[in-house]
Parts: C-alpha cells; structure tokens; sequence
C-alpha cells in the first residue's frame, strides 16, 4: 500500500499529492483515487473556461464536499472568488428552492435525481422560482431527455450544462444543453485540453460511430490510485486512461454512452446495455425510476436475462405484463427485462449513482419488495 503522504514531484512541487478521494463508483468497492497539485489545477482550468465565474456569483451547491463533483464546484468558485452557498442535499426540497430565492444565487450545482424531485414537486413553477440563475451544472449520472427538455424549456435564459468524468478524471466532456439540442443524447464535447478516444480491446483507435472503451488523456487525470493499481504518466497527461465506459463519438466529437463495461448483461451472446432498458423504462407512466441487472436465466438457455428495479410514479402503476409489451415495442426482445420487482427507491450513493451492487445481492430491505407475483 503506498504511503498516504508520499510526494510524487518533491517538495511543493506541482505534481505533490494533493487529495485521496475515495470513490465507489457501483460497485461498492472503493477506490483511493490520488489527485496532485496540477491534475486539480488543470481541472479547475478547464471548467471555468467552459463554465466562466466572477466575483459577483454566488452558487448554491446541493452535493456532497467528499466527491470530486461537489469539491470541484467549491475549488471552481473559490478560484473565481465566487461565494458559494452549501445545502444539505435534498432531504428538504423546498428549502434548496428556498435558498436560491433568499439568496439570489446565480449558480446551481446538483445531480439529475435532484432536478427529477423539483419537477415533480414544482413543475413549471421552476420558472419563476429559478430564474434568478444564470447557469446550472448537472452531472455524476444520466439524465432522462425529457427531463432536460423540461429545464430547458421553464429556464429559457439559463445556461445549463451537463458532464460526463469521473474522480479520476474530472469533467473530461461537458455539454451545453440549450446550444445543442439535437445532441441531448450525448454527454458532450471534450472539455478545453482534454482528449477523448474510443479504443478497441487491443487499445487501438476506433473511427468515428464505432463502439468501444472511452479513454481519456489531458493534465486532470490522475496518475494513480493509492494502492498503485494503475500508473499513466507524469501528471496523468502521458497515457490513456481508460474509463472502463463502452460510448462512441461522432463525426463532431460528441460522445455518446452505451454502458459500463463491467455492467454489459450478456444474453445469449448479445450485450445489454442496462441504461438504453432503463431509458425506455422512465419513458412510461407510472415509473419514476429504474435500474436493471443481469440475473442467471432460470432455464439455462442465455445465461443471463435482464432483471428491472422500478419506483412508481403515484399510486397507478403498470403490471409487469404492461411493462413488457410497452417495451417490447422499442427494445428487441432480449432486451426486454425477463423479471420486473417495485421497490420503493433505487439505492444509490451520495453523488446519485445507481449502487448496482446492493440490487444484484438484494442488498435492499426485502420489505419493500412488491408485487412480484407474474411479473417474472
């Protein structure tokens, strides 16, 4: 295990240890990700030139300061001398709403789970309770496209942005909604000094709509984790670093996700994306969230089937047969989840990821599990 104090460049150098971050990413398993002096300055760098502060700023930050989000929006604000107004995430909805009021904040930081409860809770109210804003960053998981439509639509002179990076990686594409809008499905362009790759499984290069693995190269990625899993150059800057995300990018260098590699569900043969079943699932009524998994197939044929989490949006739900044949109609069949439980919430970590390893244990209370019977 490295030291926990082992300078990287010596002493106060720009490479210097700066933080450990620990991230969990879904799998539960943490990470000690070290960042040194220029991989966060270089970050810092890069989101102010897309996401420019001044003095007179003032953000309202409803993330927490222990993930590279919420610390990253603080070190953006403080670089700028911009103040910054911390919430205590969204236990009391209305009083992050009231806090952009009572302070007349120009900036709001959060995570798409946080702009699904205010549109459900306000709606179109949104557009008078927020418009005070002058820009908005959502990051750390997808958005549903209607939902950015919404925003779009009720903060019509609000810069919104969206970010696709990782603790080890921070912002590495960022997108501006309202200056893109046939690109909502994408997560962006490479932010200012960042480079992004799609590589095949030899880590050669892949032309423009191939899939494959997301690598990313520039001076904020970190160059190794505490534990030395992994070293990619001087500063991050020398190497890829490979996500461990399948996307591809398009002939105007958006990136485009399909999936975490380690979460592909392989049925038959055919590789599942759980996000593109999950889409589908939160264009239907009667469903306020989802997350799927691979489940072994009971009869031994695919070796793997789709299994879906979902929360009910009210109390009218769709039956799993509903469910079924709704996507049936924009899914191939093997896409199609074999098994469909309601939980009452989708467990996720602080900075809003699915935490995909408690619902492949059933590591969620069995209490709220209903409604089963016929649905598998």
């Amino acid at each position: 295990m490295a030291s926990y104090n082992r300078p990287v460049g010596g002493q106060n150098s720009i490479d210097d240890w700066a933080d450990v971050l620990f991230t969990t990413g879904s799998t539960g398993e943490p990470k000690g990700v070290v960042l040194t002096q220029r991989n966060i300055a270089a970050s810092t760098r890069n989101i102010n030139r897309v996401i420019p502060l001044d003095p007179y700023d003032r953000e309202v930050v409803t993330l927490p300061l222990h993930h590279s989000f919420g610390l990253g929006r603080v070190r953006c604000c403080l670089s700028a001398g911009a103040s910054i107004v911390l919430t205590n995430g969204y236990r009391s909805p209305g009083q992050v709403i009231q806090t952009i009021k009572t302070t007349n904040a120009t900036g709001f930081a959060t995570v798409p789970a946080g702009i699904a409860i205010l549109l459900r809770l306000f709606g179109d109210n949104l557009e008078h309770l927020m418009s005070s804003l002058s820009y908005v960053e959502i990051g750390s998981s997808a958005m549903p496209q209607d939902h950015k439509r919404d925003l779009m639509r009720l903060l019509p002179n609000t810069r919104l942005y969206m970010h696709y990076g990782l603790t080890e990686a921070s912002r590495s594409a960022i997108l501006d909604l309202h200056e893109n809008p046939t690109h909502l499905e994408s997560v962006g362009q490479p932010a200012p000094n960042v480079e992004l790759a799609i590589l095949d499984d030899q880590e050669a290069p892949l032309t423009a709509g191939q899939t494959g693995r997301i690598a990313v190269r520039g001076e904020h990625v970190s160059s190794e984790y505490l534990d030395s899993l992994y070293s990619a150059g001087t500063g991050g800057s020398a190497e890829w670093f490979i996500t461990g995300d399948i996307g591809y990018l398009d002939a105007s260098n958006f990136l485009y996700l399909v999936g975490r590699e380690d979460d592909l569900i392989n049925v038959g043969g055919e590789k599942v994306a759980p996000e593109e079943v999950e889409w589908e699932l939160l264009k239907l009524p009667g469903i306020a969230d989802a997350a799927c998994v691979a489940i072994a197939d009971k009869n031994g044929v695919t070796g793997q089937t789709v299994r879906a989490y979902v929360v009910a949006d009210g109390p009218d739900r769709p039956s799993g047969l509903e469910i079924k044949s709704s996507l049936a109609r924009s899914l191939q069949l093997f896409k199609v989840p074999t098994s469909i439980i309601w939980i009452d919430a989708i467990p996720r970590t602080a900075s809003g990821k699915v935490q995909l390893g408690d619902l492949r244990h059933e590591g969620i209370n069995r209490s709220v599990l209903q409604d089963q019977k016929g649905n598998d």
